[in-house]
Parts: C-alpha cells; structure tokens; sequence
C-alpha cells in the first residue's frame, strides 16, 4: 500500500495545508520570449516617443479609488524612497544577552 503523495501533509507543515509544488522544471513558459521582447520594444517606443502618455496614465492611476491606486502608489513609493530590501545594514555591535535565561555576571 503506496502513500498518496497528493493527500500527504507532513506534520511540520500540517497547520499550513497542502504544499504547493509550484512550476515543473523544465515546463515552457506561459508568454513566449518573442511575446515579450515584442511588448517591451511596443513599452519603450511609447516611451521614448510620448513620455505625456506614460505621465498621464501614471497620474490617472495614482488619482484612482482604491484598490486601483495601490500598485500605482507602490510603484511610485519604490521609485521615490527605493524599495526595501531584505537585508538590514548597521553599524557597531548587537547584544542579544537579554535574550537568554541565564543570570549575567
């Protein structure tokens, strides 16, 4: 008797349910590469030959009733103050002794 690796859980990640297995190695891609490199040289003739309508369709974007603004917001947010990244920098040292249980001399 197999076990049906569908219905499998394991325990660790039993509260989050069944695990995605995401894409397949080796599956083709949803847009073609011709597809894309088609739409971007269309995104940058439109931008390098009309920036107003880039402008314009970014402000009416930004002016819309949420949800709509949000990713327009977001965009802006990024370009303006950078996005976040993952790792934090700092400088000196960090103490974790509070952490511990252990009485300190």
């Amino acid at each position: 008797m197999g076990v049906n690796s569908k219905s499998f859980v394991s325990k660790k990640n039993a509260a989050l349910g069944p695990v995605a297995k995401g894409r397949p190695k080796g599956s083709k891609s949803l847009v073609p590469q011709s597809v894309k490199a088609s739409l971007k040289k269309v995104l940058t003739d439109i931008a390098t030959e009309n920036p107003a309508m880039i402008r314009d369709a970014i402000e009416r974007g930004i002016s819309a009733k949420p949800p709509y603004s949000f990713s327009y917001l977001q965009l802006a947010a990024h370009y303006i103050d950078g996005k976040p990244s993952d790792k934090i920098e700092h400088e000196g040292n960090v103490s974790f002794t509070w952490l511990t249980t252990e009485p300190t001399e």
